[in-house]
């Protein structure tokens, strides 16, 4: 009996280190990237990431470009492209997210140089989109993914009868069983009234009300809407952002009230939407810097679709600043895309990122519930 007991024993121990050096019942997968992220096979958890890359234009006059990106004077060539590309290009390989929502890319082409020194890092996004159409403008939005986008959309958005503002981008990706579907925007700037950018939350908010009750999707980019727009800064103001897609409560001109993440998870089928810059210290919000003014343009919405147990799910308090460790301020601004001002006009410098910074949020798909099986 003693004889037993031992040799079980032994056959336990033998067990135990065998799970330890696999990993408990998890033999090791193929691609596994350095931070042991799977690459070639379906995970759980994904990244998302929002980055306005600050004008990425390529080398081939199209007429279209802004004055500093035309052929000339003003130093943009194949050395400072290829310098703008390894800057972008290192931000995104150190963040390492998997689905990447860019604002202000000149076309596909200049999409196809940045993979191709994604590649050259090591980081392989197989799956593109850009919103170059209907209506053409300087700059699009685009999509990077690893996942399969298996279907992609551009809306067209009209600020007056004859002029047109940048598309909004819609794509669906396929993650593990599911769709995720992500709407890129680049909304027009400041130097356009509110009403514009109402034109392009119009838009937006009546294709979001075409899709299913529950359905899962980020609304991610520039909207050119700070978090405080409405409320402490112009009360009485509506605003794209806060009041057409749902992301407060109150009307305009009444005391301001977000919509909170339980508020969404509370409330099935809502068309109201959270703001994940609540996920971070107030300390903390700002992608932007107009001229000492910490700003929020960029944003990453959520829908109740995301907050209900079901399917694919927000992973709570994954919402992030990438700064890469500091590399990305100097001075405490965004280290943007370095111009000097010569005789000549703006000249590139070679140096700098981008003057927005980058936004992540992490999601998960979830497992059934099989309990009530």
């Amino acid at each position: 009996m003693h004889t037993q007991t031992l040799c079980s024993r032994f056959v336990l121990f033998g067990a135990c280190l065998l799970m330890l050096a696999t990993g408990g019942c998890r033999t090791s997968v193929p691609g596994e990237g350095p931070q042991g992220r799977r690459r070639n096979a379906f995970r759980d958890t994904i990244v998302c990431m929002a980055y306005n890359v600050e004008n990425l234009f390529d080398l081939v006059d199209d007429g279209t470009e802004y004055p500093e990106y035309q052929g000339g004077g003003h130093n943009w060539g194949p050395e400072t492209f290829m310098r703008k590309l390894e800057n972008i290009s290192s931000v995104i390989a150190a963040a390492d997210p998997d689905v990447i929502a860019l604002c202000e890319i000149e076309n596909a082409n200049a999409l196809k140089s940045l993979r191709a020194a994604l590649k050259r890092k090591g980081r392989r996004y197989p799956y593109a989109a850009v919103g170059d159409g209907p209506h053409p403008t300087s700059v699009c939005p685009a999509i990077l993914s690893r996942l399969p986008v298996i279907a992609k959309r551009a809306h067209g958005v009209a600020k007056t009868d004859e002029h047109f503002t940048r598309n909004i981008l819609e794509a669906d990706v396929a993650f593990g069983p599911c769709t995720l579907k992500v709407f890129v925007n680049h909304w027009p700037s400041k130097r356009n009234p509110e009403a514009h950018r109402i034109a392009a939350a119009n838009v937006l908010a009546n294709r979001v009300a075409e899709l299913p009750a529950g359905a899962e999707y980020l609304l991610a980019g520039d909207f050119n809407t700070n978090l405080d727009e409405c409320g402490g800064r112009n009360p009485a103001v509506k605003t794209g952002l806060h009041h057409v897609l749902q992301t407060v409560e109150s009307l305009p001109g009444e005391k301001i009230d977000h919509v909170t993440r339980q508020d969404l998870g509370a409330r099935a089928g809502t068309r109201q939407h959270y703001n994940l810059w609540f996920e971070l210290p107030a300390q903390y919000r700002f992608s932007y810097i107009y001229r000492t003014s910490r700003e929020t343009p960029d944003h990453i919405l959520i829908p109740a679709g995301l907050c209900d147990g079901r399917r694919v799910e927000y992973v709570h308090s994954s919402f992030r600043v990438f700064r890469h460790h500091g590399r990305l301020l100097y001075n405490g601004k965004p280290y943007r895309w370095q111009m000097q001002w010569t005789p000549r006009g703006r000249r590139h410098v070679g140096a700098g990122y981008s003057d927005h910074l980058p936004l992540m949020v992490k999601l998960a798909v979830l497992k059934p519930d099989t309990s009530s099986g």
